[in-house]
């Protein structure tokens, strides 16, 4: 039972080993360094965050294994995967754009017509009183308190 576990670890951890072999025979020449640094850049961020850990027995390992990692260029491997599969996921992005505008999608705001402007509160709650109003039969005076006694 644990052996399959750790098998099963493995494969999800690693990439297969047909496709480390491919990663190899590939031409760097065709990845752009920029995108080829940020991948790099974006290991280096995440293993620095991997080896500060507070028990300095852990983080001397995990330096360690770091280095062993450097040494089998594992790590260079790696960031070339994620370039390549950067440059996969913009190009995948592209054709969807392409492919919208060329339907001619009317953007939604265009589609809704013209807002409409807020109504201001004092069109909403009428005029103000006027002082020819208070003088009207209709406004009663407040009516006068009596005092008791």
């Amino acid at each position: 039972m644990q052996n399959i576990i750790h098998q099963e670890r493995s494969e999800c951890s690693r990439p297969a080993s047909h496709e480390l072999q491919n990663a190899k025979n590939l031409d760097l020449a065709d990845l752009p360094t920029a995108v080829l640094n940020s991948a790099r850049e974006e290991i280096r961020e995440y293993m620095n965050q991997y080896y500060n850990c507070l028990d300095p027995t852990e983080s001397a390992a995990r330096k360690a294994r770091l280095r062993v990692s450097e040494e089998q260029r594992e790590i260079e491997e790696v960031a070339n995967q994620m370039a390549r599969k950067s440059l996969e996921m913009q190009r995948m992005e592209l054709p969807e754009v392409q492919h919208d505008t060329t339907l001619g999608r009317i953007p939604a705001l265009s589609r809704l017509g013209p807002s409409i402007e807020p109504v201001s509160s004092l069109d909403r709650l009428g005029p103000l009183e006027s002082p020819q109003d208070a003088n009207s039969p209709l406004s009663a005076p407040p009516p006068q308190k009596k005092k008791p006694g």
